[in-house]
């Protein structure tokens, strides 16, 4: 049986930019950018979906109906709105609760590769 994730060590992963321009304070130091965009993620080689809500260069907040331990291993793969090219994200889960987590990016989206 073939699954979403077979294919992600051939996908390279894709650097983008979002317009990171919002509103107000925020206590993460980088606004995040509010979003609705549909994810599918693996965490301990289990497959899942979801959305995330918001977004920026350092990380994410992603819905789930689940919680996961801080600092399991994720990885994230989603289509830019912007460019609509798949991208494909490795990060860590910085915390979580009953239905949402925060994903700390393994690296800086816009360092070049």
């Amino acid at each position: 049986m073939i699954t979403y994730f077979d294919n992600f060590k051939d996908v390279p992963n894709l650097a983008f930019s979002l317009d990171m321009k919002i509103q107000g304070s925020d206590r993460r130091g980088e606004p995040r950018t509010p979003c609705l965009i549909l994810v599918h993620y693996k965490i301990n080689r289990q497959l899942y979906s979801s959305f995330i809500l918001d977004i920026n260069e350092a990380g994410a907040f992603i819905e789930t109906d689940r919680s996961f331990p801080a600092g399991d291993k994720i990885v994230l793969k989603f289509i830019d709105p912007y460019s609509r090219r798949s991208t494909l994200i490795n990060g860590s889960i910085a915390w979580s609760i009953d239905a949402a987590i925060g994903v700390k990016f393994n690296y800086h989206l816009f360092t070049p590769f």
